[in-house]
């Protein structure tokens, strides 16, 4: 079963009202026979000791249901905002499970307000994950990480030595969260555009592509374990000043 993007984007899900999605997306885990916790908030995850983390938002900042416009590979709306900001990345998460249930894995609610994982208790799990990538990042080639403080520079040189994603900088995303607790993670781009405007758009050939560049890192990867972010706590300001002038995804 290959889920349909169209499917999620006509939800209109903005932060704090995203139960359309939680219910597609708990829908869909049902249908696969991947088992799941859903915290009060909504906060779809599992967690399994010693697997890689997954991890998308299902809120988006849309005003209304979109109007789609869909032109081959390209879907955009009616002058509105599609909310491929972060479905893109739920789309990517959806399908990769599909394939490996067994994976540790986060859909999270109020990331565009700055307050996702507020109920889930990651201090509980974070050295159970060995690594997480977030799927929330625009564009195609993107890999945001070291730059951020996402993780130590290991775990992006890995992913860059088997993929064409290139070091990026950026702001807010669950990698803040998800690095604060030491987990080492990435902000991988999915192929969404103009985010947050009324000229958003997809592109479903980057998107399908950074599905399949997911498979290759955890094919790759596997249950590698990665150098703990808490491990820079000795890193100078300086030091992480000249690694691209951020320091924990606001720009200095």
């Amino acid at each position: 079963m290959r889920h349909d993007i169209r499917d999620m984007l006509t939800l209109h899900s903005p932060s704090g009202y995203e139960v359309l999605m939680v219910d597609y997306v708990t829908n869909c885990l049902d249908k696969m026979r991947v088992p799941y916790d859903v915290c009060h908030d909504g906060t779809i995850y599992a967690i399994y000791p010693g697997r890689p983390l997954l991890s998308a938002h299902m809120d988006t900042v849309c005003e209304r249901p979109p109007e789609l416009i869909v032109n081959n590979d390209m879907i955009m709306g009616r002058d509105c905002c599609i909310g491929a900001d972060d479905k893109c990345g739920v789309w990517i998460t959806l399908n990769t499970l599909q394939q490996r249930s067994d994976l540790s894995f986060i859909f999270s609610v109020n990331e565009e307000i700055g307050q996702s994982l507020t109920n889930l208790p990651l201090t509980r799990y974070a050295n159970d994950i060995c690594y997480a990538l977030v799927l929330d990042r625009c564009g195609k080639q993107d890999l945001i990480g070291r730059y951020n403080g996402y993780n130590t520079g290991d775990l992006g040189r890995a992913i860059q030595a088997i993929t064409d994603y290139h070091p990026a900088t950026g702001v807010y995303s669950d990698a803040d969260i998800l690095s604060g607790q030491g987990i080492p993670c990435v902000n991988l781009s999915v192929g969404y555009y103009g985010h947050h405007t009324r000229q958003e758009y997809l592109d479903k050939r980057v998107m399908v592509y950074s599905l399949r560049r997911v498979a290759r890192i955890l094919d790759v990867l596997g249950d590698r374990y990665f150098q703990r972010v808490s491990d820079m706590s000795d890193m100078s300001e300086d030091y992480l000043w000249d690694y691209g002038g951020i320091i924990r995804g606001y720009y200095t």
